[in-house]
């Protein structure tokens, strides 16, 4: 997905020029269009990363296009466009994993707020995504030295034994590069996730000493 685009979506073309251009002097590469049917077609053509759309419109409506979108790329940031009366419209946008949604006549600071959450979004999952290829790079190069290593491993141990410490010692690895990620992000979302991994290193271990007396 291109994250520099912006699919803008409304039936008022005063509202698409005044706010496509306003979009364009943030940096986004505004993709307009009149309706919902339009608007499906360049966004299969384009990919763009955010779309902002009203919710009322004739045939295809704001809130169609959203679980279209939805469907096809879970990831895409949808902001709801609607006016002071349609609440109810704007909660069930929210049920259908909308990212946001702004109130007419739209505000800058409000349009820039709305904005930031789908930047901020976009950005967690592609951090997300680097950690997790880098959690993968690192158990595959574990796996190499473990069974590289395996010759020379304690006769003592069972061979069972030893894969499950090999195992162990690489779920510790990953709880220390999730640490390192918390560390340095000031993200603390994590911490219960990796203590229940470090708790379940430390039940397999006990498990293994009891065995191996």
């Amino acid at each position: 997905m291109n994250e520099n685009k912006l699919l803008l979506v409304d039936d008022e073309e005063g509202i698409r020029r005044v706010l496509g251009i306003t979009l364009a002097d943030s940096g986004y590469e505004v993709l307009p269009a009149a309706d919902g049917a339009e608007a499906l077609q360049i966004f299969r053509r384009e990919a763009p990363a955010i779309v902002l759309t009203d919710i009322k419109m004739p045939g295809m409506d704001g809130i169609e296009l959203l679980r279209r979108i939805k469907a096809e790329k879970p990831e895409t940031e949808v902001i709801m466009i609607t006016g002071h009366g349609d609440m109810d419209l704007a909660i069930r946008s929210l049920e259908h994993e909308a990212t946001y949604f702004i109130t007419k006549p739209i505000q800058d600071e409000e349009l820039e707020a709305a904005l930031g959450r789908a930047r901020r979004r976009i950005g967690e999952r592609k951090k997300e995504r680097r950690y997790r290829r880098e959690v993968e790079d690192m158990l595959a190069e574990m796996a190499e030295k473990e069974e590289a290593a395996a010759g020379q491993t304690d006769r003592g141990l069972a061979a069972s034994e030893r894969r499950e410490i090999g195992r162990i010692g690489n779920r510790i690895n990953v709880c220390l590069l999730g640490l390192d990620r918390i560390i340095a992000d000031g993200d603390v979302a994590d911490l219960q996730r990796v203590r229940g991994m470090l708790e379940e290193i430390a039940a397999r271990l006990k498990t293994i000493g009891k065995t191996t007396c």
